[in-house]
């Protein structure tokens, strides 16, 4: 198994895309976030090895902030 993935991405069909390609390299993908508050929920509840993180996200946090609490955890 090459790892299992956390995608934050709030464009659907760029999230898609991205899941497919990395399923297809052997990644496992534990959840698909649109907004960072999603992404800290789904590395709370599933976590993950590897996070792609987009910068500008719908919600009240941007990717840095989301990426700066999801260190913390």
């Amino acid at each position: 198994m090459a790892g299992r993935v956390l995608i934050v991405e709030d464009e659907g069909i760029l999230a898609m895309n991205m899941q497919r390609a990395l399923e297809q390299d052997g990644f496992v993908i534990t959840a698909i976030a649109v907004s960072g508050e999603k992404a800290l929920e789904a590395m709370q509840d599933t976590g993950a090895d590897i996070v792609l993180m987009d910068i500008k996200l719908k919600g009240g946090m941007d990717g840095i902030e989301t990426a700066e609490k999801i260190i913390e955890l």
